[in-house]
C-alpha cells in the first residue's frame, strides 16, 4: 500500500503539469529571497533597536503588548528553563514583525501597522510593512 502511494506520488510529481518553468523558477527565487536574506534583514533592525542582552528587560517591560502571541512563539522568546538567551536566529519572519511592530521604538508609518504604504514612504516601518506584503503574497 505505502509503495503504491509512493509511486503514485513520484509519478505525480514527475509530470508535465509540475515541471519547471521560468516563472515558477522566478517565484521560488522570489520566495527564497523574502525567507533568507529578508528574514534576516528583519532580525538586524530587530538586534540594532534591541541588543540581544537587553532583549529579556525589554520583554519584561513590555509584556503586555505581546499577549496574543501563541505558546510555541512565548516559548521562542521566553523560554521555560529561564531567560531568552539572545539568538535571534531562532524567530521565524512573522515573530519577527511582532516584536519589531510592538515592542521596538521603531515608529508607524504613515497608514499604520499592517496597512500598505504610501509609496513614497520610505521610513523602516513602511519598508518591513513592504516585506511583509511580499512575503505573504509570495508564500
Amino acid at each position: 500500500c505505502c509503495k503504491q502511494n509512493e509511486r503514485a506520488l513520484i509519478d505525480v510529481m514527475g509530470s508535465r503539469n509540475y515541471s519547471s518553468t521560468p516563472e515558477t523558477t522566478n517565484a521560488n527565487r522570489a520566495c527564497r529571497l523574502l525567507l533568507g536574506p529578508c528574514t534576516d534583514q528583519l532580525r538586524d533592525v530587530l538586534r540594532q533597536d534591541i541588543p540581544p542582552h537587553t532583549f529579556s528587560q525589554v520583554l519584561k517591560l513590555k509584556a503586555k503588548k505581546l499577549l496574543r502571541l501563541t505558546a510555541p512563539r512565548i516559548a521562542v522568546i521566553s523560554p521555560t528553563n529561564g531567560n531568552y538567551t539572545g539568538n535571534y536566529e531562532d524567530m521565524d519572519f512573522s515573530l519577527l514583525y511582532v516584536l519589531l511592530r510592538n515592542i521596538t521604538s521603531i515608529r508607524p508609518h504613515n497608514n499604520g501597522w499592517g496597512c500598505d504604504p504610501n509609496p513614497g514612504d520610505t521610513s523602516t516601518s513602511a519598508n518591513i510593512e513592504r516585506i511583509r506584503l511580499a512575503r505573504n503574497n509570495c508564500v
